[in-house]
């Protein structure tokens, strides 16, 4: 899973391929992806950063939960739930300014997330965090591609 998230590609990533790699997240993380298109490929530069966003999600489980996958080739949702769970200060701030993003890279800060952040930046896909159906008892939720 690293090493995929990791190393730029110029091949499409199957649904089912995230879905396997994923089998490489902490044991006490659990993927739902039923709501995931499994016929799904997303383009090479949004496969990555959803397999980076996918790490980003197991770090903020530290003490276990779900991480779930919804969507289709252009457009994941990444929703967690656990103990404690929460995306890393600054990353709304990293996922709509590009130089917010490389400064927290730089700084070392929450350093999946600013990774995650500047490779959707310097790949051109689209990051958002959504506020989720229920804000005061759920973590928002980050969106991959959309318009």
């Amino acid at each position: 899973l690293l090493a995929a998230a990791m190393t730029p590609s110029d091949e499409g990533v199957p649904a089912q391929r995230v879905v396997d790699l994923t089998r490489g997240l902490p044991a006490h993380v659990r993927l739902e992806h039923d709501a995931l298109d499994p016929a799904a490929c997303f383009a090479a530069a949004f496969g990555r950063v959803l397999l980076n966003a996918v790490l980003l999600a197991a770090e903020c489980l530290q003490k276990g939960g779900v991480i779930r996958l919804a969507g289709g080739a252009q457009d994941v949702f990444v929703q967690i739930e656990g103990p404690d769970a929460a995306w890393p200060a600054g990353t709304a701030a990293c996922v709509t300014d590009a130089a917010e993003a490389q400064r927290a890279l730089s700084a070392w800060q929450a350093p999946q997330m600013a990774l995650t952040t500047v490779i959707a930046h310097e790949t051109g896909v689209r990051l958002s965090v959504l506020l989720a159906p229920n804000p005061a008892a759920q973590v928002p939720i980050l969106r991959v591609g959309g318009v």
